[in-house]
Formats: structure tokens, sequence, C-alpha cells
């Protein structure tokens, strides 16, 4: 991914639609992990644990709407005769999402190129024994 190369639409679209997946993904792990939490922390008080447990409960339905979405939304556009399920389908949605979270993964700083973290340059090599320290 090139941050200064010319997408077509319909590229956009698709990475705008794998960024709205993993950000959707993110904030549901984080709901989840802070309703299970919240349900530990709760002293099991029944109202507590019941908004607890409701929360999550939404937190996974929505992620099973989003994943859903994905494969339908195309569907629904080629009912009204837009071409979208031949740039949008679900196999390019997760394949560029995987792409774009192994390029924000990355330990490399993505605005200069020619920067990397594995470059040796300041590393000093160790000695064979650490017996002259």
């Amino acid at each position: 991914m090139d941050i200064f190369q010319v997408y077509q639409i319909e590229d956009f679209a698709l990475y705008l639609v794998a960024f709205v997946v993993i950000f959707s993904w993110f904030l549901s792990i984080v709901y989840v992990i802070w309703w299970g939490f919240q349900l530990v922390l709760s002293g099991w008080n029944e109202e507590k644990v019941k908004k607890a447990i409701n929360s999550m409960r939404f937190s996974i339905f929505w992620v099973l709407v989003l994943i859903g979405i994905v494969y339908i939304f195309p569907l629904i556009w080629d009912l009204v005769w837009l071409p979208i399920s031949e740039y949008i389908t679900p196999e390019r949605v997760f394949s560029t999402t995987n792409n774009l979270v192994d390029y924000l993964m990355q330990p490399t700083n993505h605005l200069s190129p020619e920067f990397s973290l594995d470059d040796d340059i300041f590393i000093e090599p160790m000695p064979d024994d650490f017996i002259d320290l």
C-alpha cells in the first residue's frame, strides 16, 4: 500500500469497507473486554450482572451483523443494478483487511521508507566472550 499512489474509486471503496471492518472488530473486542471486567467487578449484583451480560450480548450481535453486511451488502446492490459485487466481494474485503492489519502492525516507519528498524547501523556487535568486560 503506497499512500502516494493514485487509486480508483473501487479501490477506495474497498479500503473504506476494510477500515470499517477493522474499526468495528476493534471496538467489539474492546467492548467485550470492558463488559467482561464490569461483570467480574459487579460483585454479582443482579442488576449490574444483567447489564454487563446484555451489553456483551449486543457487542457479539453487532459483530455478527457486520459479517452479515459484508456478505449481504453486495447482493443488495446487485438488485438495484449497481455492479458493486464485482469489486467488493467478501474475499476481497477480508484479504484487504488482512493486508491493512499487516501493514499497520509492521514495526517500521511508514512515512520514511528509507528508515528501517532492521538496520543494524547503530547496533554494535556483541563480543564472543564476556571475560574482557
